[in-house]
């Protein structure tokens, strides 16, 4: 059964802080096409899921692929990919957060092929694997539970 799933947006600085750890100190970008670029990302859960030539054409930036990749590195410090890669695992993170849905759901949302290779780049960027992590993410709201009825 397929299902059609809306991407999630940005839902507030709650989340992303604490998972980040300050690793993902990125400023707003004076060029209006790196701005087009990382908003298309962040709207779709950081899939390209096409090269970035072709995602570069579809928003009419009228640069090229590698020309994209150039100023995105320069205005913001990291590369497009490495963007793409970090802005997937941070809405893996959120949805294990919040979600219900078992860990191979969310790694097919994603759009990862297996849920081994998502556990290993989320292990990678995280050092937790994904069952992990949504187990301390639990234990520590419950302690905040407990907390504000004690």
């Amino acid at each position: 059964m397929i299902h059609s799933i809306k991407p999630i947006r940005y839902i507030g600085p709650v989340f992303l802080p604490p998972l980040l750890k300050g690793t993902w100190n990125l400023g707003r970008s004076n060029d209006w096409r790196t701005e087009r670029l990382r908003k298309f990302m962040d709207s779709h859960d950081g899939k390209l899921g096409r090269n970035v030539k072709t995602v570069v054409r579809d928003l009419k930036l009228d640069i090229s692929g590698i020309h994209a990749g150039r100023l995105f590195k320069r205005d913001l410090g990291i590369g497009i990919r490495e963007y793409a890669k970090r802005t997937r695992l941070v809405t893996a993170a959120v949805l294990l957060r919040v979600s219900p849905d078992s860990i191979k759901q969310i790694a097919a949302r994603l759009g990862y092929r297996s849920v081994q290779d998502f556990t290993r780049v989320f292990r990678a960027m995280f050092n937790q694997s994904p069952t992990e992590f949504r187990e301390a993410q639990r234990r520590s709201a419950q302690k905040l539970l407990e907390a504000k009825a004690s």
